[in-house]
């Protein structure tokens, strides 16, 4: 970014105003009133959608050039990096993440505010639900103007190359998972990761010291004897029917063979904590790993059921009125995706097992009844609590 550390006080901003005019990277805003505030979606999502930039609150600009005094705008009483962050995720589509620097003033009750947005390979960000996308322009007096359909088919495909990576890293881990766990066995497999990875987010030995360190219940993600260093990450390679991966760019995945219990009739049946509780052990690890590594944005969660036709998962608690063959599957595969944000992991991992588990239980249902949406939320609520979850 354009501030090659972050600002600490008023000479650092006074002296980031002497180099940078406004441009297709820089902008300055006097203060925080509402009509900034209305205009911080169109700004940011601006840079996000061009070359990245900065945006400093306190500082007041004639035809694109800083003036004096430089001396910031009354300090808010408000927590203003949630305050901004807030506006990003309600009216930035998808949100954007900024990084935000409060720097005092050295005049006494005034302070600025420093936003910096970087390229992204997440656009086009839009705004106002997604009707408008933004580009800078370079001009003081029209900042930016409305992307044509040119450039909206342009910078769509620049989310084509982290896609790739994103495709290419999974494929590496399920390689080397088929060392334990093959496809087609009755197994679950579990992916989450950036939408859009460009880069790592941590170093190798971050990475190392995470999984040996983080505890999830009382014990390890994965068990330390079966850790091993790989290409991209550390993969855990446990012999009882599990491996687990997790790479620098961010990307988790769990496959893990499925056992079969049986019922009170001694039929075969798969409990559904072996959905359950895989899928939530991976979810905290993600949770821990993405605050350490202080990474946001998008991410998608896969979870994927193979080897399971005319297998039968009974999901309900009570079961009195329905039999086993209400709860077989006539798939060989069954298959969920679910895109959030990585702020909704701290929000609650409850509501993403709930949406997640609920979905891959449809192709489980094949009772005349509807689809018990409401008793399978119940169930869920006693396995999670139970869990602490």
């Amino acid at each position: 970014m354009l501030f090659l550390n972050p600002p600490q006080n008023a000479d650092d901003i006074r002296g980031f105003c002497g180099r940078f005019n406004e441009s297709i990277r820089v902008e300055y805003k006097s203060n925080l009133d509402q009509n900034v505030r209305r205009a911080l979606p169109k700004v940011l999502s601006s840079f996000a959608n061009s070359l990245g930039g900065v945006l400093v609150i306190g500082v007041d600009a004639q035809n694109g050039v800083p003036v004096q005094p430089i001396q910031g705008f009354p300090t808010p009483a408000e927590e203003v990096p949630l305050t901004i962050e807030n506006i990003c995720l309600q009216n930035t589509y998808p949100p954007i993440f900024p990084r935000i620097h409060m720097v005092p003033s050295d005049v006494q009750g005034m302070t600025f505010v420093v936003v910096e947005v970087e390229e992204s390979w997440e656009a086009p960000h839009a705004i106002e639900n997604s009707t408008k996308v933004y580009v800078r322009t370079g001009n003081a007096s029209e900042p930016y103007q409305l992307a044509n359909v040119d450039l909206v088919i342009e910078l769509v495909r620049r989310r084509a190359e982290p896609l790739a990576k994103r495709g290419k890293l999974i494929a590496s881990a399920r390689r080397r998972a088929e060392t334990v766990v093959r496809a087609h066995t009755m197994s679950l497999e579990v992916t989450i990761g950036p939408s859009y990875p460009r880069h790592a987010i941590c170093t190798r030995d971050a990475l190392w010291n995470f999984l040996w360190q983080s505890m999830f219940r009382g014990a390890a993600y994965f068990p330390h004897q079966t850790l091993r260093r790989v290409e991209d990450g550390v993969a855990s390679y446990n012999r009882n029917q599990e491996y687990g991966q997790v790479s620098v760019d961010g990307i988790l995945l769990l496959r893990r063979e499925m056992r079969v219990d049986h019922d009170e009739n001694q039929r075969p049946v798969i409990h559904i904590r072996e959905f359950v509780l895989p899928f939530i052990r991976l979810l905290h690890c993600a949770q821990t790993f993405y605050r350490a590594a202080q990474y946001r944005g998008e991410l998608t969660v896969d979870l994927s059921a193979a080897g399971i036709y005319q297998q039968s998962i009974q999901f309900l608690a009570n079961q009195v009125f329905f039999e086993r063959d209400d709860f077989l599957c006539f798939e060989d595969t069954v298959f969920t995706r679910e895109t959030i944000q990585a702020e909704q992991l701290d929000a609650g991992l409850a509501d993403i097992v709930q949406t997640v588990i609920r979905q891959l239980c449809w192709s489980f249902w094949q009772s005349a009844e509807a689809f018990p949406v409401d008793a399978l939320r119940v169930q869920l609520a006693d396995v999670l609590q139970r869990m602490g979850v």
